[in-house]
């Protein structure tokens, strides 16, 4: 018999696998859809300007403006580092 939630430490907790590791997380409208595009969410990228001007300005702010679901992603490995801004982020007048 597993033990409840409350009764469980936290070397139970990490044995047990994380979401994206079921079936869950596979099927339906999570799951993986190789070779999709969605065409209405094209990055934009910035110039080195407006990095420069994002680094010495104000922090991404979610504005909630659109009713969007809001993110932001940090990826960063040996080679530099990439922010991607899901949704309804502001980030002051650096980008306008």
């Amino acid at each position: 018999m597993a033990k409840s939630p409350r009764q469980q430490t936290f070397a139970d907790l990490t044995q047990e696998p994380t979401w994206s590791e079921t079936n869950a997380s596979r099927s339906g409208q999570y799951a993986p859809r190789p070779g999709r595009f969605n065409g209405d969410c094209t990055p934009e990228w910035v110039t080195h300007d407006q990095l420069r001007d994002l680094r010495r300005g104000l922090a991404p702010e979610f504005t909630g403006r659109y009713g969007a679901p809001t993110w932001i992603d940090v990826w960063a490995n040996d080679h530099g580092t990439v922010v991607f801004a899901h949704g309804d982020v502001s980030w002051g007048n650096a980008l306008t």
